[in-house]
């Protein structure tokens, strides 16, 4: 699902092709089956009455997942990461994605998680993109190759529900 987010700043990166994705895995504790009629209901009611833009964007993004669904994994996300990574198809990049979720792990599956994607990196690139933060939610990427890590790098900040994006990476 393609939703612009307001964009905020002057140093907008220059996109010069489309990124292809080769599959998408989610994983979470008690996946909440968004097509499930009784779940969209309780999900709707996350949402605060006034924010008529996030209940368009839930049921939008119900919509996409019905055309375009996405393998879900119930199970512990730091648990099953390093069979999901050893599972992907070699000629794709690995590329793992968390958006304000980290915060709700304990500090020892956050270094875990870390030691994962480093391991994972010996034997090809890999990347995290990050949308986390308290305060201020930060976008970053870190990339991983031949089992270290980069620095991380600040790519933007954002408003955690998506209404706006400001970028500040090169």
């Amino acid at each position: 699902m393609h939703r612009a987010a307001s964009l905020r700043g002057e140093a907008l990166p220059a996109l010069e092709q489309h990124i292809a994705v080769g599959g998408r895995v989610g994983v979470d504790l008690d996946p909440i089956d968004a097509l499930d009629p009784e779940a969209l209901l309780w999900l709707r009611a996350l949402i605060w009455p006034e924010h008529v833009e996030r209940h368009q964007r839930l049921m939008d993004a119900a919509e996409e997942l019905r055309a375009h669904p996405v393998r879900l994994i119930a199970g512990d996300a730091v648990e099953t990461l390093a069979h999901l990574l050893a599972a992907a198809p070699e000629d794709e990049a690995l590329t793992v994605y968390t958006t304000v979720a980290l915060y709700q792990f304990p500090r020892a599956a956050r270094a875990r998680m870390e030691a994962i994607l480093i391991d994972a990196s010996r034997s090809r690139p890999v990347w995290r993109v990050a949308l986390e933060g308290a305060e201020t939610t930060k976008l970053t990427l870190t990339r991983y190759r031949e089992g270290s890590a980069a620095a991380t790098e600040l790519l933007a900040t954002a408003s955690p529900h998506g209404w706006w994006l400001e970028w500040v990476g090169s």
